[in-house]
């Protein structure tokens, strides 16, 4: 978490308004008296949020499930080797 950019972590609050907005949008239509200031704020936050989240770099890849892809890439290892056909025995060339 410590390697979040600031731009990203202003994307996701962004982001998280702007879903704020929507939903008292929505909410302001449920209670017969639309706020339509809602809607837009909600809209153009989301939009700027999504923007900020984007231009920050991609974080760095975890090795939180490195175990599981290397139990799964032995096993893949495995089943190619079986699917292999067997060399000819007695120095015999198949024709």
């Amino acid at each position: 978490m410590e390697s979040d950019s600031p731009y990203r972590r202003l994307g996701n609050f962004f982001l998280l308004l702007g879903l704020l907005l929507v939903t008292l949008f929505i909410l302001s239509i449920i209670g017969e008296s639309p706020q339509s200031d809602f809607l837009f704020g909600g809209a153009l936050t989301i939009f700027l949020g999504y923007r900020l989240h984007r231009k920050a770099a991609p974080p760095p890849p975890s090795n939180r499930f490195r175990l599981l892809r290397q139990a799964r890439e032995k096993a893949r290892q495995r089943r190619a080797q079986q699917q292999q056909p067997p060399p000819p025995q007695g120095g015999q060339i198949p024709h």
